[in-house]
C-alpha cells in the first residue's frame, strides 16, 4: 500500500482497488502509512523536487483484513454461519456478502425508500409547525422511523446504507416494507439506526438572555422573582451511527472502520435474525397449538361430563317413575284384593 499511494495519486489505487478513496486514506491512517501531501503530484508532473516521506517504524498492524469490493475477497465467516441455510443457498448469501457496497450518490435509491425519505420530510416539517405553536409533544403525531434519531446532514447517508442492502438482497427474494424493515425469508426484521450526540456548552440565546437581565431585575426588587430554566449543555449531533439489526447484533462508527465496511456482516445478520424470528414465531405457533389442543380436550372432558349427568338425570327419572308405577299397581292391587 505504502508503494501504491506513492507511485500513483490515492484517487488512482482506489479505482485499481474497487473502493473510495476516503477508503484508501482510513487503511493508510490505521497502519501509519504516509500519504502525499496536497500538492505533491502537481510538482512532480511540473518537473520540480520531491521528496517521498518515509515509512516509520510503528507498533501498528502490518495488515488491515476486510471487505474489499470488486475483488474475490473471501472473509473467513465463522463455521456455524447461516447453517440453518442449505449448501447452495448458503453459498450465494456469502457470495453477495463479500461483494455487496455503496451504490454510487447519484443512483435511484430504491423506490420504497425514496417514498419514505418523502414521509420523514414533511413529518419534520409538520413537527416544526406544531412546535412553533405551541403543541404538546403528546399531542404530536409519532416519529417515523429514522426521523427523530438521526439529522437532517445524516439522513442521507443512513438511506443509501440501506439502499445498497436492499439492492443487494433483493435478488435474493427479500423486499423492504414501508416502514424500512426488511422481509427476509418470510420474516419481517426490524432495524433501528441512531447517531450519537456531543454533549456541548449552552450559548444562552439573545431571548434566554433577556429573560436573565428580567429575572436580575425582578430579583432585586422582589426576592419572590423564579429564575428562567435555561439548559447547561446542548446535545449535538456528531455524525456517528449506530446500526442494530432485531436485537441480536450491532455495528457503529469506530476508529477501526465505518458502517459502511461492515455492509456484509449486517447482511448475514438480517438473514441470522430471520432465523430467529422464524424459531421464535414457530414456538409461539407450537405454543398456541397446545393451548388449543388442551381447550379441545378440556371441551371434550366436559362433553363427556355432561352427558354422563343428562344420562344420570334420566336414569334417575326413569327410576321415580318406575318406582311411582309400582306403588300405583300395588296401591291398585291391595284396593282390587280387599274389595273382592
Amino acid at each position: 500500500m505504502y508503494k501504491d499511494v506513492w507511485l500513483a495519486p490515492v484517487t488512482e489505487v482506489a479505482e485499481r482497488y474497487g473502493v473510495s478513496d476516503v477508503a484508501i486514506r482510513k487503511v493508510c491512517q490505521s497502519l501509519d502509512i504516509p500519504t502525499p501531501p496536497v500538492g505533491y503530484w502537481a510538482k512532480l508532473r511540473a518537473g520540480k523536487p520531491v521528496t517521498p516521506i518515509p515509512l516509520p517504524i510503528s507498533n501498528k498492524p502490518s495488515k488491515k483484513l476486510g471487505v474489499r469490493t470488486g475483488t474475490e475477497y473471501t472473509p473467513q465467516f465463522e463455521k456455524g454461519t447461516l447453517a440453518f441455510l442449505n449448501e447452495e443457498e448458503r453459498a450465494i448469501v456469502l457470495s453477495v456478502a463479500t461483494q455487496i457496497r455503496i451504490p454510487d450518490e447519484n443512483a435511484k435509491m430504491h423506490p420504497t425508500i425514496v417514498a419514505h425519505r418523502k414521509a420523514v420530510m414533511e413529518w419534520k416539517k409538520k413537527r416544526r409547525e406544531q412546535e412553533a405553536r405551541g403543541y404538546n409533544r403528546r399531542a404530536m403525531d409519532a416519529p417515523l422511523f429514522l426521523a427523530d434519531t438521526v439529522s437532517d446532514e445524516t439522513l442521507p447517508r443512513v438511506l443509501h446504507t440501506i439502499d445498497a442492502l436492499i439492492e443487494a438482497t433483493e435478488p435474493l427474494g427479500c423486499s423492504l416494507t414501508s416502514d424500512l424493515k426488511f422481509i427476509v425469508n418470510g420474516e419481517k426484521v426490524s432495524i433501528s439506526v441512531s447517531e450519537a450526540q456531543d454533549e456541548i456548552k449552552h450559548v444562552p440565546t439573545k431571548e434566554e438572555n433577556m429573560e436573565l437581565l428580567k429575572y436580575e431585575e425582578d430579583e432585586r426588587r422582589s426576592s419572590w422573582a423564579s429564575k428562567p430554566k435555561i439548559r447547561k449543555y446542548d446535545h449535538v449531533y456528531n455524525g456517528r451511527i449506530s446500526f442494530s439489526v432485531y436485537t441480536t447484533k450491532s455495528f457503529r462508527d469506530c476508529k477501526s472502520y465505518d458502517i459502511e465496511d461492515r455492509l456484509g456482516d449486517i447482511m448475514i445478520a438480517l438473514y441470522e435474525a430471520s432465523d430467529i424470528l422464524r424459531q421464535e414465531r414457530e414456538a409461539r405457533e407450537e405454543a398456541e397449538r397446545k393451548r388449543q389442543e388442551e381447550e379441545r380436550r378440556k371441551e371434550e372432558r366436559r362433553n363427556r361430563y355432561n352427558a354422563e349427568v343428562d344420562q344420570t338425570i334420566t336414569l334417575e327419572n326413569l327410576s321415580e317413575d318406575y318406582d311411582t308405577a309400582c306403588k300405583i299397581l300395588f296401591q291398585f292391587y291391595h284396593v282390587f284384593f280387599v274389595h273382592w
